[in-house]
């Protein structure tokens, strides 16, 4: 994983334009108390084909990109970040919340009947085959647990949709957003 890491204030020319378009939309979209402290050109497949604000104050970008797109073609890209990341922060939390107080439930309540069942129906001296009855509860809570993911994950994509259509909404980009998009994503394509 060879990350190339700018941080504000340093770095090339080309860092420091992208920064200034970001500058300019956290104003133009009223972005407050936005903490960016660097820029990370990430090359592992892990990070989003879009622009994402993770944690301590960095955007994760792919580094495929860097150099593909001028400073002005990434506007569409970190408008929408922004509005991701800023105005659907308590969305998102809120997701992850659900998602993980929803499998917690999934879970518990599959445990208990499951338990049940198997009770009912086995004799009441296992001996060392009750362990494997365990492993079975184990691999059926699990299951739940993925399967609250899948039916979560979806949330997730239409916020970041949302972002883009609010972004297009603004600041009237739409036809930008979908050109770089497809730039972009030639780009992302060629290089996995």
């Amino acid at each position: 994983m060879d990350n190339e890491v700018f941080f504000l204030g340093k770095g090339d020319d080309y860092d420091r334009a992208v920064f200034g378009v970001l500058r300019d939309l956290s104003g133009k979209l009223e972005v407050h108390g936005l903490d960016l402290e660097t820029v990370v050109w990430a090359s592992d497949s892990s990070c989003p084909d879009q622009p994402s604000f993770v944690r301590f104050g960095r955007l994760a970008v792919r580094k495929e990109l860097k150099g593909k797109l001028t400073p002005e073609e990434w506007k569409p890209q970190l408008a929408s970040a922004l509005i991701y990341d800023q105005r659907f922060r308590l969305k998102r939390r809120l997701g992850r919340l659900f998602y993980l107080s929803s499998s917690i439930f999934l879970s518990a309540a599959s445990i208990w009947i499951l338990f049940e069942v198997i009770y009912r129906v086995l004799p009441a001296d296992l001996g060392a085959s009750g362990r494997g009855y365990g492993y079975l509860l184990l691999l059926f809570s699990l299951v739940m647990f993925l399967f609250v993911a899948k039916a979560t994950a979806p949330l997730m994509k239409r916020l970041r949709l949302r972002a883009d259509q609010v972004a297009v909404e603004e600041l009237g980009i739409g036809a930008d957003l979908l050109a770089v998009l497809k730039k972009s994503s030639v780009f992302i394509s060629v290089q996995e």
